[in-house]
């Protein structure tokens, strides 16, 4: 089997196994996954100059650019 087809396999597995977590209610409750979302937001906040920064220094991207795009 060549490489694909066993990445197409491996996924195929995780998928399963993951639609077997999702289906015994094992998942997380909707309050702790907006937490963690708005968590996130936070972050991305909180550091937005420095990404903006990293941005311009490895990518050239103006902060503006990086605001709109990324």
């Amino acid at each position: 089997m060549d490489q694909r087809g066993s990445e197409s396999v491996a996924l195929d597995e995780i998928l399963s196994e993951l639609r077997q977590t999702f289906r015994t209610g094992r998942t997380r409750p909707v309050a702790w996954r907006k937490a963690q979302l708005r968590a996130i937001i936070d972050l991305v906040q909180d550091n937005e100059e420095r990404i903006f920064t990293a941005l311009l220094e490895d990518l050239g991207k103006h902060p503006v650019e990086s605001y709109r795009d990324e």
